[in-house]
């Protein structure tokens, strides 16, 4: 974490939690619960690092779908079809060390990234990028106030692969 030189959780690795593409929730321990409403959910789980860069191997996650009571709707979620997920950044980050470098991060499944082919299109704020690599990523040089950040993953012709959460917008908020 420290040649990173990103955000990092002194509470060490962890697992993250992410319902129905909602921000993750991160967890530390071995066992925990969480209330949830009556619904149809998607949830991914993976493995991070302290810094909250996800482990990218197929082992090191898990995809479900399940239902909590008896919602109106019938879950409608692939699990085999093509799948991104955003995970970082999220939420706000405090203090320069914090701001300076921040991690781009994401989730794909039963998809794999090239330069003919599938890819990934970042905005951030009015800038965009076009990543072939599953890997980290990391944002520099970004002002203090609110950042816009939109992931989409896209076909060889330039069009969002069909998917409910394959096309997301994030905003996060840095202070010195």
């Amino acid at each position: 974490a420290g040649q990173k030189m990103c955000a990092n959780s002194d509470k060490g690795q962890h697992l993250h939690i992410i319902l129905n593409n909602e921000p993750y929730l991160a967890y530390y321990e071995s066992e925990f619960t969480k209330g949830l409403p009556e619904g149809n959910y998607v949830l991914l789980s993976f493995l991070s690092r302290s810094y909250h860069e996800s482990l990218k191997h197929k082992e090191a996650a898990t995809i479900s779908t399940f239902t909590v009571g008896k919602p109106k709707t019938k879950p409608d979620f692939d699990v085999n079809a093509e799948h991104l997920f955003y995970s970082r950044p999220k939420g706000e980050y405090i203090g320069e060390a914090n701001i300076k470098k921040i991690l781009l991060d994401f989730y794909l499944l039963n998809c794999t990234l090239t330069p003919e082919g599938k890819r990934v299109l970042a905005k951030i704020n009015n800038s965009s990028f076009t990543l072939t690599k599953w890997q980290p990523y990391f944002i520099e040089g970004l002002p203090e106030g609110e950042t816009t950040i939109s992931l989409q993953l896209i076909d060889k012709d330039g069009n969002v692969v069909p998917g409910p959460y394959n096309s997301v917008t994030r905003t996060i908020k840095l202070h010195k």
